[in-house]
């Protein structure tokens, strides 16, 4: 379901580019509401790596809250795991075990909007 929904959103940005914020905005959105399963989280954010950015600056724009999604997203998954290893009983004293695919999804995006953003003085 979640693959279908990238795939029709992507069409519409191919008809309607100048809707990549909006697009980006509601992914995001997505992205945090209680109850979205590991895999539509993936989804999601691969969806948002396959994004065509540009040095405009309505792309700029779109980079920057791609970058800040994409730390939201590594945080939120840090502090889930983090509960969950407190229910489990083992204390902190380990790496937490984020889902590598998700991570490497994640660092992608970062890497991939980091050129856009336009630089903070």
């Amino acid at each position: 379901m979640a693959s279908n929904a990238a795939f029709l959103m992507a069409q519409t940005l191919e008809e309607h580019g100048a809707m990549s914020l909006v697009v980006a905005r509601e992914v995001e959105g997505f992205l945090f509401r209680p109850g979205v399963t590991a895999r539509a989280r993936y989804t999601a954010i691969v969806f948002l790596n396959q994004l065509t950015l540009s040095h405009r600056p309505a792309d700029k724009a779109v980079a920057a809250r791609l970058i800040a999604a994409y730390f939201s997203v590594f945080k939120q998954l840090i502090k889930e795991n983090e509960a969950e290893d407190k229910k489990a009983g083992s204390p902190g004293a380990h790496i937490p075990d984020v889902d590598a695919r998700l991570a490497s999804a994640i660092l992608t995006g970062v890497r991939r909007a980091f050129p856009y953003v336009e630089e903070q003085v």
